[in-house]
């Protein structure tokens, strides 16, 4: 496991191999992908015109969390 330190905060890559040809198990995990819970507590009660400002606030990577 590997752990990286980016723009957007830490990024996880974990990969598994049995020393044979192909990778067994692999799991990234963006900073985007973790920073979402967060920005969906920041959202809760705001209102509308405030939501622009709150997603910045993120910093968000589309596709980083699509998945």
């Amino acid at each position: 496991m590997t752990v990286i330190e980016q723009p957007r905060g830490g990024a996880c890559y974990y990969v598994h191999a049995s020393g044979k040809k192909f990778i067994e198990r692999m799991r990234v995990r963006t900073p985007t992908f973790a920073n979402v819970p967060a920005l969906a507590e920041m959202l809760k009660g705001c209102d509308v015109a405030d939501v622009p400002i709150l997603v910045v606030t993120v910093d968000p990577c589309i596709s980083c969390t699509e998945r």
